[in-house]
This record gives structure tokens, C-alpha cells and sequence, in this order.
């Protein structure tokens, strides 16, 4: 499975949707529409993928304080 929380999980598909290739986008729009069962089943052939979106784009959302602050 993945270490990512639901609500992770669910922004990395955001990422893949908008900000990866064609076939990350497909992975995506099915995480969207599958079923718990199905969910799980793409989650165990695909948390690599989801991992590696969520990490590669957490950070770059997360506002940065500048300085001054």
C-alpha cells in the first residue's frame, strides 16, 4: 500500500491529474471514480507513482515564509 493519508493521497492525485504525464493523468481520473476495492487495487500497483507526485510536489505548494517574517 503507501504511507500517505487519505487526504495525501487525494492531493497527490491532483498532482498527477495536472501536473504529470498522459498516463499518471489516467491513474488519476480511475482514483477518482474507483470504488474502495478498486482504490485499493490501483493503490497496490500504483503508490510508487502517488509517493513520488505527493513528494515532488508537496513542498513546491506549501507557502514559504519570506523573510521578515
Amino acid at each position: 500500500m503507501t504511507y500517505l493519508t487519505d487526504a495525501q493521497l487525494h492531493k497527490a492525485a491532483q498532482y498527477l491529474e495536472t501536473r504529470e504525464g498522459g498516463f499518471a493523468n489516467a491513474i488519476a481520473l480511475a482514483y477518482y471514480s474507483a470504488d474502495k476495492d478498486n482504490e485499493k487495487i490501483l493503490l497496490n500497483a500504483f503508490a510508487p507513482l502517488f509517493e513520488r507526485a505527493y513528494e515532488k510536489w508537496a513542498d513546491y505548494d506549501t507557502p514559504q515564509p519570506t523573510e521578515g517574517e
